[in-house]
């Protein structure tokens, strides 16, 4: 989303197909059956957050992942549900409407 709102996305998205297209595929196959289930995962980072924390070990990156599924789950995507939700909808188009409906209050 931040590479989108800076005019980058086509060359992040270039430069992610060509030195990593393993995660190009999986980032590919993965979003679009991530945004209607993103609310399911809010609680979990949190619980592995404080685990980690509880640990000794930083509980940060944790906590900003249920931040981003917290963002999404107010988006019309993350209020759709599995069923509602088309799983052929080009990444591009995602990120598009994430970054323009999610909210800088975050």
């Amino acid at each position: 989303m931040a590479a989108h709102r800076l005019g980058l996305d086509q060359e992040l998205w270039d430069e992610v197909s060509n030195s990593q297209p393993e995660l190009a595929s999986i980032l590919t196959r993965s979003i679009p059956s991530m945004t209607p289930k993103a609310h399911r995962w809010i609680g979990e980072m949190e619980e592995i957050a404080e685990t980690f924390k509880e640990l000794g070990l930083t509980e940060r990156i944790f906590y900003g992942a249920a931040d981003v599924y917290r963002l999404v789950k107010e988006t019309s995507l993350g209020k759709e549900t599995p069923e509602e939700s088309n799983r052929d909808r080009p990444l591009h188009e995602i990120i598009t409407i994430l970054s323009d409906e999610a909210s800088s209050d975050n």
